[in-house]
């Protein structure tokens, strides 16, 4: 039950080696479940399982091994044996495998590893989550398929390794791609590498990471996901998110729970926390990148230069200011096109009185903003007014610090400038 990348498999298959043959009598380890039964089906799964277990090759020639007979269940039941099931994605692929098996001898062992904990939640007796290496780990993985476990690092900057083992955030599989990928390259061909991977990330790590996300079989569950990749850059309450998201609606509060399982969102330091791993993150604004080449046709919008792409398509906006690299001007029809814009979050990170460039609006609003909004930030609203026809009717949340407003439509109200 973690990300894509962070070592499950190469765990368990130390675990299978070193107690496979010294504490066990038969041992079996499938590799892959997830792609295997995809591939292959239940049948040729199980006929591995067995077969190896007993050591009997005549078990791959029956008919139908799927359920095991009273003979096999009852050699099975007096040897202790180790089974490990790598990649689980599904309740039904780990009850076919053992459905029978609880028949085993004592002291017998099944280990699962699977990016969904609601896999193994009813039937296991233990979880680990398997966390991500230290930042001493990190350098010293990446050291060693960077340069070579004898090699020297004279000449590189300290600050480039740390930019690195940043980026990485604990990820051995990005360590160790990274490391092959900048093995040989001179410091520049480093600084033109690590600039890229910001706006386009490498896509062997993006493969194993968009596992879990193709793994969710429910639109709305990936549409949760994807608004939470675009909306939050750093934690975030479950409130939040909840308020922010179809204005809590109990199918969200659903949605989050299952992304916590996979794990898409993982829980913070403090109570209610959430955080989404930067890499995850980068995965999810890929995928929504990809929808179309034209801004306007996709769903979300997380860029300040594609703000004046509007079309009915759009129903979230999140930009963070403190990383635009000009002002942005925007026309003053460019939101009244985005029908059914749910989300409009503008907003600053760290002090604005260190915010060189802004968003303007030179002729102002158009008269309309979709009455679908059910969450409005905009940190330094540059208007002395809202838009005459935006409505209350799903509003939630309302968030205008910093602002020029003196009027809500045509009523006076008291602003406070946080």
């Amino acid at each position: 039950m973690t990300m894509g990348g962070i070592g499950t498999t190469t765990l368990a298959n130390v675990v299978y080696q070193r107690l496979s043959y010294s504490h066990f009598e038969g041992c079996c380890f499938l590799w892959n479940v997830r792609e295997e039964y995809t591939k292959h089906g239940p049948n040729h799964l199980r006929e591995k399982l067995l077969s190896e277990l007993l050591n009997d090759e005549a078990i791959l020639k029956m008919d139908s091994p799927l359920v095991a007979s009273p003979f096999i269940l009852g050699r099975l039941r007096r040897k202790k044996v180790l089974i490990i099931l790598d990649d689980v994605d599904s309740s039904i692929q780990l009850e076919a495998l053992v459905q029978g098996y609880d028949w085993l001898a004592p002291s017998s062992r099944i280990i699962v590893t699977t990016r969904n904990v609601q896999v193994i939640k009813k039937v296991a007796n233990r979880f680990y989550k398997v966390e991500g290496l230290s930042h001493n780990e990190s350098l010293e993985l990446f050291h060693l398929h960077a340069f070579g476990k004898n090699s020297s690092i004279m000449g590189y900057d300290q600050l480039l390794l740390e930019r690195v083992a940043r980026y990485a955030n604990g990820n051995p599989l990005v360590l160790k791609v990274l490391g092959s990928f900048l093995h040989s390259k001179s410091k520049e061909e480093w600084e033109i590498a690590l600039n890229k991977l910001k706006i386009m990330p490498n896509q062997e790590i993006q493969d194993v990471l968009r596992i879990s996300y193709e793994g969710l079989d429910d639109q709305g569950i990936k549409s949760t996901f994807l608004d939470i990749a675009c909306i939050f850059d750093q934690s975030f309450t479950r409130d939040q998110a909840e308020n922010m998201l179809e204005a809590g609606d109990s199918f969200v509060k659903l949605g989050i729970s299952v992304l916590m399982d996979r794990p898409l969102i993982e829980n913070g330091e403090i109570k209610n926390e959430l955080w989404m791993h930067d890499l995850i993150q980068q995965m999810g604004r890929t995928i929504v990148h990809d929808e179309h080449r034209e801004p306007g046709n996709r769903n979300r919008l997380y860029d300040a230069k594609d703000i004046c792409h509007g079309t009915v398509t759009i129903e979230c906006i999140s930009l963070n200011m403190s990383t635009i690299d000009r002002d942005v001007k925007v026309c003053h029809a460019a939101f009244s096109k985005m029908h059914n814009l749910r989300i409009l979050k503008i907003y600053i990170c760290g002090r604005w009185h260190d915010i060189k460039f802004k968003l303007y609006l030179p002729e102002g609003l158009d008269s309309y903003l979709s009455d679908k909004l059910n969450y409005f930030q905009w940190d330094l609203y540059p208007l002395k007014s809202l838009p005459s026809h935006f409505t209350l009717e799903n509003l939630v949340e309302l968030i205008l610090r910093g602002s020029h407003l003196k009027k809500l439509w045509n009523h006076e109200v008291q602003v406070y400038f946080i």
